[in-house]
């Protein structure tokens, strides 16, 4: 698939977005730490909120394939768990990185991993399933 001119223009209000909070981070972390760590937080959440409806466009589109193919719709919405509860854990553990909790942020992502294995569980069930029903 081309970007097209919204999606290039998305990116680009990212990166202006980032590249200016790191900036306004860069000045007034030398002076007021603990406000930098907030603009960092607030950045993230910013970009979050922006990206939420290019998430929306995903999840739908996915349907609409999972319905063609006959993909049960518990199939997908544990995928699309799975991959939230992915991306939301790397945030998290990036941004206790940043303010220098590497500890924290390793059971940020062990806690993931775990979240992640649980649903994958019922997938691999299912999977099983399929299996012994061919055979």
């Amino acid at each position: 698939m081309i970007l097209g001119r919204n999606e290039i223009m998305d990116i680009f209000k990212i990166v202006l977005i980032a590249l200016l909070a790191t900036t306004i981070i860069l000045i007034i972390k030398q002076t007021r730490p603990e406000l930098a760590m907030l603009v960092s937080i607030i950045t993230v959440v910013i970009l979050f909120l922006f990206s939420i409806d290019k998430v929306g466009q995903v999840i739908e589109l996915l349907n609409r394939i999972s319905e063609s193919a006959g993909v049960s719709k518990e199939f997908l919405t544990i995928i699309l768990k799975i991959v939230g509860i992915a991306y939301i854990t790397e945030i998290g553990a990036n941004i206790c990185k940043d303010v220098g909790e590497s500890s924290i942020a390793s059971k940020v992502q062990f806690a993931g991993k775990c979240i992640i294995i649980v649903l994958g569980i019922s997938i691999i069930g299912n999977f099983v399933d399929t299996v012994l029903e061919i055979l």
